[in-house]
């Protein structure tokens, strides 16, 4: 009577909240339901139990870690050669899905964003924002001024903001070569300062994994556009297992006086990924965006602007 006058005491009582114990109980039961155990040894399983995990609707619920030791019981009970098939065939898709993307969506007014979902569930959300800045350009910090590269179309040297600390050297091999994607705009802007982003979002399980951006901070008026700095900004790891340990971003054209010219942003990332569902190892990859005047009118005080990136 005593242990149960103390159990109904600390439950009913408010200081243990059955609720809680309850909450706990079926996250551990549904954890334990993926958990894997049993030796996986083909690609065509592998992606079967990865898209179950990356589908499920209970398994986007649970806490962050009980997620990453679903996924690191896969990669423990799968044989080297099912993993490196399933990451081939992932690279695979997603080239041909960002590919077509680029085809069908390139000329398309006004496209701003599209996801693409691999055939294990994990997904790649492409976006585009561009939206009006408040901004004093004569109060820019130091870090923000950005020399321009004489030649625009070669990666420059490294460069990191003042602000986010020093830079890691690296040895950069791209791990999607050749992969590109193109979101496109074409829209009437008013004078003044605006940013324009570009957004790679990464997804497992329901889950944002990774977010790239590159910002191109630039401002409309009689000068044509300008580009008074780019930057990273937004660029974020949710993830321990998904550590973006290096970003940059520079400006490579910073002036388009006259119609036809544009303005150039270039952004490095290096990606160390510990998680099975997103292609795990060094990753490297750089978003290039361009912002085209195509008409300019003074009187009116506008400009139309082409705007694009490049996701490689």
């Amino acid at each position: 009577m005593l242990v149960f006058g103390i159990v109904g005491l600390l439950t009913f009582g408010g200081i243990i909240d059955s609720n809680y114990v309850s909450a706990s109980k079926n996250e551990e039961i549904i954890k334990d339901e993926f958990i894997q155990s049993s030796k996986i040894i083909s690609k065509k399983e592998l992606i079967e139990v990865i898209r179950e995990v990356n589908e499920s609707t209970e398994v986007s619920k649970l806490p962050k870690d009980d997620i990453i030791e679903i996924f690191d019981s896969i990669d423990e009970n799968t044989t080297k050669e099912a993993k490196i098939e399933y990451r081939d065939q992932m690279k695979e898709e997603l080239n041909h899905k960002l590919n077509n993307l680029n085809n069908s969506k390139l000329n398309t007014e006004g496209f701003v964003e599209e996801q693409i979902t691999l055939s294990d569930g994990s997904e790649v959300n492409i976006e585009t924002s561009d939206l009006p800045e408040e901004v004093d350009e004569n109060e820019l910090p130091e870090e923000y001024i950005v020399e321009e590269e004489e030649d625009s179309d070669l990666p420059a040297e490294d460069f990191v903001e003042i602000y986010e600390g020093e830079g890691i050297e690296i040895n950069r091999a791209p791990v999607f070569s050749g992969i590109m994607y193109s979101p496109y705009r074409s829209e009437k802007k008013d004078y003044g300062a605006r940013r324009y982003s570009s957004i790679i979002t990464f997804r497992a399980s329901g889950i944002n994994v990774g977010k790239l951006y590159l910002r191109s901070h630039y401002s409309v008026g009689d000068y044509g556009l300008k580009m008074r700095y780019s930057s990273k900004s937004g660029t974020r790891s949710y993830l321990p297992k998904f550590d973006i340990s290096r970003a940059t971003a520079k400006t490579t054209d910073s002036k388009a006086p006259v119609e036809g010219h544009d303005i150039n942003s270039y952004g490095e990332y290096t990606v160390k990924i510990d998680l099975l569902g997103w292609l795990g190892g060094s990753r490297y990859y750089d978003i290039r965006s361009q912002i085209k005047l195509k008409k300019l009118d003074k009187k009116e005080k506008y400009a139309y602007v082409a705007q694009s990136y490049v996701f490689n």
